[in-house]
C-alpha cells in the first residue's frame, strides 16, 4: 500500500496540532509506562499495572506509526486514548482514595487524554484519502 507524501511550505494550525498531539500522545504513553511499573512495584492492583503496562507500550509506537501518516494508527490512537480518558475520568475517586492523592491530581490525566485526543483529531484533514 502506498502512501502519499505530503509536503508543506509552511506550518499551519493543523501541523502544530498534530506535533502537539504526537508529543502529548508519546509523554503520555511514557506515565502510563512508569505508572504501570510503579504500581506493579507497589503491590497495588495488578489489573492496573499490566493494563498501564501495555498502553505504555502501544500508545508510542501508535503515536510513531501515526506521525508517518497511518491513517489506522492516527484512529486506534485517538480511540484508545479516548478510552482511557473516560475510564480514568469515573474512575478519578477510587484512583484518588487508592493512591491517597487530592480529586484534583486524579482529575489531570484524564485531562490531558481530552486535550490530546483533540489536538489529535484536529489534524483530521492530514489524514483524509
Amino acid at each position: 500500500m502506498a502512501e502519499a507524501v505530503r509536503t508543506t511550505s509552511s506550518p499551519s494550525a493543523s501541523s502544530n496540532q498534530r506535533l502537539v498531539g504526537h508529543i502529548a500522545a508519546v509523554l503520555l504513553g511514557v506515565l502510563s509506562l512508569v505508572g504501570g511499573i510503579a504500581s506493579l512495584a507497589k503491590s497495588l492492583p495488578p489489573v492496573m499495572g499490566v493494563t498501564l503496562l501495555v498502553v505504555g507500550v502501544i500508545v508510542p509506537l501508535l503515536a510513531w506509526k501515526s506521525w508517518s501518516y497511518s491513517r489506522a494508527a492516527w484512529s486506534f490512537l485517538i480511540a484508545i486514548i479516548a478510552v482511557f480518558a473516560g475510564v480514568m475520568l469515573f474512575g478519578a475517586p477510587k484512583i484518588a482514595t487508592v493512591l491517597g492523592i487530592d480529586m484534583v491530581w486524579a482529575l489531570v490525566f484524564p485531562a490531558a487524554e481530552v486535550a490530546t485526543v483533540v489536538a489529535l483529531a484536529s489534524a483530521r484533514d492530514d489524514y483524509r484519502v
